[in-house]
């Protein structure tokens, strides 16, 4: 192997929301970090750190070591709308003092979300009324399932020819007049688009680099990959119809390890101390009541005019363990929110004959769907078994006994400087 400075992967145990970013921010203030490497979401990514001075970002595209200098690498894993990069780059410039365009650099493979794909996204999701999937509204899903239905569909080595990347514009929308209606009004038009992407391109140092050379790059120093959402949103092992178009388990930064010809990096998986979703979908263990929120303040993630609302629950050991086991494993686990209440936990469900299956998945949405509306039932939901948890030393034996990790990294507060190993 040519790197024996051994890479970390950062994977979301939950439903998203774990602390994945600062997991990161963490990682990369306790040790010099070249790159950190994007592999999977998009720009719907939602990853907030704070620094010990007070500064924060939501960290969407950009890499969550951002305010250390590290750089960023987007993989063709990666969905990639450059407009919402320069408005992220434009809140993180007031945060660090230049420009972070400086620090980025792009797969010519990645797709590319266009606002066409953004519309289509949101059309689809209003049209679905009470039964909405939880979509963020950036794309994703209409950019992914594109690509796999045409391989000319828009990528970002088109913007270095604009008039290629017009005509694909042109089939696309034409492909989402069929599929989905007019979406004239929440888009602009097509020349209008090519002509915004013409001035970003003159105004910021947009690093477009080929495949090869992001596999370079990863062959040296330490690195840090990086994850989005959670494993149970994963677009084959979550609860089918609530998924991400991604895979977001550790598979597609292993392979870009493979490749780099570098030491396989070891997986750091990520929960809170108690469970959370944004959003539609199955959650066994919610709070019933609101008042939750009164002792589990959420400062930087809101209410979503697509996902929706916020929400919170018990930690889930049940879902744990089958996220550890959906991502093939983890060699390490970060445990944060130690700071909030954490008085009990759900250990089983007595309508669950038996582990939540990880073969389930092969392309058997039948049984996926039969599985997501077992969990979403109430009657489900009645049959949790919940201990109480006296306190730390209990909550890490109870996690301990169930995935059979202790805990890496301890987090007390949102700052690197609130965690220790």
């Amino acid at each position: 192997m040519v790197n024996s400075n051994r890479n970390d992967i950062i994977v979301g145990l939950g439903f998203g929301d774990e602390g994945k970013g600062t997991t990161v921010d963490y990682l990369a203030s306790q040790k010099k970090t070249e790159y950190i490497v994007k592999f999977s979401g998009g720009s719907q990514a939602a990853h907030n750190v704070v620094t010990p001075d007070g500064r924060q970002h939501t960290f969407a595209q950009f890499g969550s070591a951002t305010f250390h200098d590290v750089k960023t690498l987007l993989s063709r894993f990666m969905l990639v709308n450059p407009f919402n990069l320069a408005v992220e780059a434009d809140a993180l410039w007031d945060n660090i003092g230049y420009d972070p365009f400086e620090l980025l650099f792009v797969s010519e493979s990645a797709l590319l979300a266009t606002p066409i794909h953004v519309a289509a996204n949101r059309l689809r999701e209003i049209a679905r009324g009470s039964s909405r999937h939880g979509s963020c509204g950036q794309g994703i899903g209409e950019t992914q399932s594109y690509a796999l239905l045409n391989k000319a569909a828009p990528r970002i080595g088109d913007l270095r020819n604009l008039d290629v990347l017009r005509i694909k514009l042109e089939d696309y929308l034409r492909y989402v007049q069929r599929e989905v209606g007019d979406v004239s009004s929440l888009t602009p038009a097509i020349e209008e688009i090519i002509n915004s992407y013409a001035l970003l391109l003159e105004d910021r140092e947009f690093n477009i680099i080929s495949d090869t050379e992001i596999a370079e790059r990863i062959t040296h120093g330490y690195n840090i990959f990086e994850g989005s959402q959670g494993v149970l949103l994963d677009e084959e092992l979550g609860f089918h119809p609530h998924t991400t178009w991604s895979t977001t388990t550790a598979e597609n930064a292993k392979l870009l390890a493979k490749e780099a010809g570098v030491e396989a990096p070891q997986v750091i998986g990520v929960t809170r101390s108690y469970t959370t979703r944004h959003g539609a979908g199955p959650f066994p263990s919610e709070f019933t009541s609101s008042d939750w929120k009164l002792d589990y303040p959420e400062l930087h993630n809101k209410f979503g005019e697509f996902e929706g609302a916020w929400r919170g629950g018990l930690l889930d050991l049940v879902l744990l363990d089958y996220g550890v086991r959906a991502n093939g494993g983890i060699d390490k686990l970060s445990l944060t929110h130690l700071d909030y209440p954490y008085q009990k936990a759900v250990t089983a469900y007595s309508a669950l004959e038996k582990q939540i299956p990880t073969d389930l998945f092969a392309g058997d949405r039948i049984r996926q769907e039969e599985l997501t509306n077992l969990l979403s039932s109430e009657s489900f939901q009645k049959t949790a078994s919940i201990v109480d948890i006296k306190d730390e030393e209990d909550l890490i034996a109870l996690i301990e006994k169930t995935i059979g990790k202790h805990p890496l990294i301890k987090s007390y507060g949102a700052t690197w400087q609130d965690k220790v190993e």
